[in-house]
């Protein structure tokens, strides 16, 4: 479902790196652009190695569509 594994069950994301990029930013994005949540992740390093993340999930508020008079619609904040 995230995409970890390939066809024959083998790690496609052998790195940190490339799991970040692809799965988790990803993720991240998709949530902050669908919901009303704002999702935010700070990597905690120890040296070179990642040591935990943290997550900050926040309410924001999504775009309403309004009818306007005529053909045009505004989109407000």
């Amino acid at each position: 479902m995230l995409g970890l594994l390939d066809e024959q069950g083998h790690e496609k994301q052998r790195g940190f790196t490339s799991f970040r990029k692809h799965v988790l930013e990803a993720a991240i994005e998709q949530i902050n652009a669908t919901t009303d949540l704002r999702i935010d992740c700070h990597l905690e390093k120890h040296g070179r190695a990642v040591f935990y993340l943290a997550f900050t999930v926040k309410s924001q508020a999504l775009p309403v569509l309004l009818p306007a008079a005529g053909a045009d619609a505004q989109l407000l904040p």
